[in-house]
């Protein structure tokens, strides 16, 4: 084989491992953000959400059990499966699950990844009548493909 050749071969495979080990560290950089995180083995310890305005407001932790680690009118939070989530408003609420408009956005402390979703379930989640169904979903091979996940801390407000 000639010198030529030999060169644009060994070069060839330089510029593939290059690009090959720039995507192994983008898609260890998305999992990994350099921003802080919260140690997921640190207790959750309830404290009242200071929340003018509205009849409920909490910051669900993803611990096992799930927490309202800041809280307003949530009398309960339980998990009945992977990524499903109860929440049962105090009765002083004066909220009706069943006609309540509720809020979620994910917190991202708590949470595992940043490929992270929280959706409302207004019917049929498998909660109580007198609960608020929550569905949690995390990408965690970053492929797009979300999948119900236990990962994902989210607060809650019913106005």
């Amino acid at each position: 084989m000639n010198r030529l050749l030999k060169t644009m071969l060994i070069g060839a495979s330089v510029a593939s491992l290059s690009v090959i080990s720039a995507f192994a560290q983008e898609r260890t950089d998305r999992r990994n953000n350099d921003r802080p995180r919260a140690n997921q083995s640190e207790a959750a310890a309830e404290v009242a959400a200071d929340a003018p305005g509205v009849r409920l407001a909490g910051l669900i932790r993803n611990s096992a059990p799930p927490v309202a680690q800041r809280n307003k009118n949530i009398a309960n939070v339980r998990r009945i499966a992977q990524g499903v989530y109860c929440i049962r408003p105090t009765g002083a609420s004066g909220i009706n699950p069943a006609t309540a408009v509720v809020t979620l956005t994910v917190e991202y402390f708590y949470s595992l990844y940043n490929e992270s979703t929280v959706q409302w379930a207004s019917r049929e989640s498998g909660c109580a009548s007198t609960e608020i169904g929550v569905y949690t979903f995390a990408d965690v091979n970053l492929n797009g493909v979300y999948t119900f996940s236990n990962t994902v801390s989210f607060s809650i407000i019913v106005p």
